[in-house]
């Protein structure tokens, strides 16, 4: 029976129909399969290790090497010919290693030879940048290293501690240096690109830098730059043994990196508000003597009223252009006559290349809380000041560290005011304190104290060489620009 308007089925079209049933499906099949494949290959190269920084899509890969054979020796230059004609790199002198960059397909050959010799090789992957990392697994810590942690955790002002590991130190360098110097090129480099660090600040969180400048060193390097996205500034200090430290804030919140002993560091996260006040307060004699709302006393320059006497009273008004008050006169309260430097001769400094000879005390209690207060606290705290004179445009101003010194002095006697006079009248330990200033030919003293009633506290604007003299807490010395700051008073 025909249907009407519709073609006769022949046999030949029942069997096309059955044959494209079975074909068709199994073509889908295929198709589906072939994507399925394409997808976990793209996955796999995705979240596979990078072979290199410079490898990446290019069959490169990249090594860094330690305990070479001596440079030009046949063994090293047997080494680096494995690596092929097409190699380069660079050399880490602090670390006394060296950065090669050669074909992927040379690199066993380069490895295998390299254990024969007793190189000690790393393997750049993707995450060669990230200086510090959060640890897999909880960090054995000695008990002066948990002492540490447990201070800084303890501490009134800190809101987070990260417990952070640092690679070895060659790879550290690399990350830090990468291209910095031309003349530290092996072979042919090719053109460098913006290096980038990356810090963490948590374990779920992490940042990335861009590089702006280094000053090298002696034995390390200062390290700054530039958080990606905001723009903040990043100051961080590494030295050849592998320790960092440093200071940065990111999205109104203030880190510190802080050294624990070995490769244990900290990243400290601090709130600002929880820091001391800017200055302490007056000692009960300035009170009464109703100076306490004296416009330089509430900017910190209150350690004029020197806690013995009344003596340098007059002195101070002198100084200023004040008019001596009697002994049994009330003091008006006195407006400071220094008026800002004028235009030109702001330029005129700014000109100059000055130097400001430093030298900073400590007392045992600040020395507790640090490993290795000479690197982790006071060399970053004076290069903290001179970052503070370049942003204020007085960049050939620089503090100049000559001498550093543990006072064993008790400072739980008193406050800023008392430790400032004891150190400028010479008391107790304090009594070679000018001998030693003039023998390392100091401009100013600094006493860096635990107490934390003040920041800083100097002993006047524009002092004399016989008063040179300013006391800074710990804390605002590596956290803020409290040196430069006090010091900026005289």
């Amino acid at each position: 029976m025909r249907s009407e308007g519709l073609a006769p089925i022949s046999d030949r079209s029942l069997l096309d129909m059955h044959c494209s049933r079975r074909v068709i499906p199994h073509l889908y099949r295929r198709f589906a399969s072939l994507l399925v494949l394409t997808f976990l290959v793209s996955a796999f190269c995705a979240g596979r290790p990078a072979v290199g920084q410079d490898a990446r899509n290019n069959g490169r890969s990249e090594l860094i090497l330690s305990n070479l054979p001596p440079k030009g020796s046949k063994a090293y230059k047997d080494l680096l010919g494995l690596a092929g004609k097409t190699a380069n790199g660079q050399v880490l002198g602090f670390t006394q290693s060296e950065m090669w960059s050669m074909p992927t397909a040379r690199i066993e050959d380069v490895i295998r030879h390299g254990e024969t010799l007793g190189v000690k090789m790393t393997r750049l992957s993707a995450d060669w940048n990230q200086v510090l990392k959060a640890p897999t697994a909880p960090m054995a810590m000695s008990p002066p290293q948990e002492a540490m942690m447990k201070a800084v955790t303890a501490s009134n002002e800190t809101t987070h501690v990260g417990v952070m590991a640092s690679p070895n130190a060659a790879l550290v360098e690399y990350a830090l240096m990468k291209d910095h110097n031309p003349k530290s090129a092996i072979g042919r480099r090719p053109a460098t690109l913006i290096s980038k660090i990356v810090l963490p600040l948590s374990d779920k969180e992490s940042i990335t830098v861009r590089r702006t400048s280094i000053d090298m060193k002696k034995d390390g390097c200062t390290w700054r730059g530039e958080i990606e996205g905001t723009g903040e500034a990043v100051l961080l200090m590494w030295w050849r043994s592998g320790q960092f430290n440093g200071m940065f804030t990111y999205r109104g919140r203030m880190y510190s990196l802080m050294n624990m002993g070995g490769e244990v560091h900290a990243v400290v996260e601090t709130d600002s508000g929880k820091m001391p006040p800017d200055h302490g307060a007056m000692p009960a004699r300035p009170q009464s003597a109703d100076v306490k709302d004296d416009p330089l006393v509430a900017r910190g320059e209150g350690a004029m009223m020197r806690p013995h006497d009344r003596s340098n009273l007059r002195d101070r008004q002198d100084s200023i252009g004040g008019a001596a008050q009697k002994e049994d006169t009330v003091p008006e309260p006195l407006q400071p006559t220094i008026a800002p430097l004028p235009a030109a001769k702001r330029r005129a400094m700014a000109a100059k290349n000055i130097a400001i000879d430093l030298m900073v005390l400590y007392t045992t209690k600040v020395l507790s809380k640090y490993i290795d207060v000479d690197k982790d606290l006071i060399a970053l705290s004076v290069e903290q000041a001179n970052q503070s004179m370049l942003n204020s445009g007085l960049g050939k101003i620089k503090l100049r560290l000559v001498h550093s010194q543990l006072m064993d002095y008790d400072e739980s006697d008193g406050e800023h005011l008392n430790h400032l006079y004891r150190m400028v009248d010479a008391e107790g330990p304090f009594k070679g304190v000018r001998k030693l200033r003039n023998e390392k030919r100091a401009d100013v003293v600094a006493l860096i104290v635990d107490d934390p009633s003040g920041c800083g506290l100097s002993t006047r604007v524009r002092a004399d060489a016989d008063e040179a003299f300013v006391v800074v807490h710990h804390s605002c010395a590596a956290l803020t620009y409290s040196i430069a700051h006090e010091v900026g008073h005289i």
